[in-house]
């Protein structure tokens, strides 16, 4: 699924005109019809706003899978010490499963 395809998706999920869209985003109709059908690269910032808007990942609207983001780490511990514990045995963890892919290639 694309860009645009994606973009479509959540619109008519949410019962928003082209039209609609295009004012709550500050472009054209014409320039969602682009996007929509791919027409059109469509800029950085714009993925930010629509992600934001539709409350989805810009990962979800570039097609990125989720398997792709599992080395993502987010932390909120206010303990500077526990969070660096914490990092640091993360990035033990990704050193570990690193070494081991090497030795599976030899």
């Amino acid at each position: 699924m694309t860009f645009g395809q994606r973009l479509k998706f959540l619109r008519e999920k949410s019962n928003l005109s082209q039209t609609g869209l295009g004012k709550i985003l500050n472009v054209s109709q014409q320039t969602i019809s682009q996007y929509e059908n791919n027409q059109r690269t469509v800029p950085s910032e714009f993925i930010v706003d629509v992600a934001n808007f539709f409350k989805v990942s810009s990962d979800y609207l570039l097609g990125i899978p989720e398997s792709e983001n599992k080395n993502l780490l987010i932390l909120s511990v206010d303990d500077p010490q526990i969070r660096d514990s914490i990092e640091s045995y993360a990035a033990y963890l990704t050193r570990q499963r690193i070494n081991e892919s090497h030795k599976k290639r030899e």
